[in-house]
Order: C-alpha cells, then structure tokens, then sequence
C-alpha cells in the first residue's frame, strides 16, 4: 500500500510544482533556478529529482518502484524542456503536462483509496484467521 501513497505524493509534488512553475513563468518571469529553489518543499522523489537537476547538477540513479520507466523518462523529458524556450511556448508545455498530471494524480489517488482499504481488510482477516487458529 506504501507504492500507491508515494505513487500520489510522487503526482500531487509534480502537479504542484508545474503549477507553481506555470504562474511563475506567466507573472514574474523569474529563473528556473529561483523557481526550483523556491518549491523544494519535501524530500519526495519529485523534489529530489528536481533538485539533482537543477541545484546538484547530478543525475539521480535511483529507480523507485512506484512510477514505471516511462513515467520517470516522462519527468526527465519535462526537466530538459522547462526553462528552456519563450515565455509563450513555455506557458503551451506547461498547460499540456498540466493535463496530464491532472489526469495521473486522479487516477493515483483513486488506486490509493482503493488498494489502501483493501490491505487494510486483508490484514483484518489475517488478523482474525490467525486468532482462530491460536485459540
């Protein structure tokens, strides 16, 4: 149940942050530097990705389980783009993932609610079958 958490939280940083990043671009035309810098919020895979490209300036090797290889080949696509073209091409890109962040973070959620409940359940009836047993 712990993928399906961090599968959301991994959705809900990326969502948040482009969306940041989308308001910063239109509004305050201020560096992709000072954009990253001023979201790092946790120390989910999405922020550590984030700062490993654009702080560390390192490539981060690590494989989580919970988002597939394209997913994470989908992130590196949106690290190279982002900050690196017009303000009215940027806001584009930006609009585009945003829909598809949205969609990826509603379906996380939903699998979360859904696969959350049932460990839940099936560690119950463990639980239970295993008090029978004993007695």
């Amino acid at each position: 149940s712990r993928k399906y958490v961090d599968r959301s939280n991994y959705y809900n940083s990326f969502y948040n942050f482009n969306k940041s990043l989308k308001n910063e671009v239109a509004f305050t035309h201020k560096t992709i530097l000072g954009v990253v810098n001023s979201n790092i919020k946790s120390n989910d895979y999405f922020y550590k990705r984030l700062k490993a490209k654009f702080i560390d300036k390192e490539i981060l090797k690590e494989k989580p389980s919970f988002i597939t290889k394209e997913e994470i080949e989908y992130l590196d696509n949106y690290l190279e783009v982002i900050g690196g073209s017009d303000v009215k091409t940027q806001l584009s890109i930006l609009d585009k993932t945003e829909e598809t962040l949205s969609d990826n973070l509603n379906k996380s959620k939903l699998d979360e609610k859904r696969y959350k409940s049932l460990y839940i359940k099936i560690g119950v009836l463990i639980g239970l079958l295993l008090f029978v047993l004993i007695i």
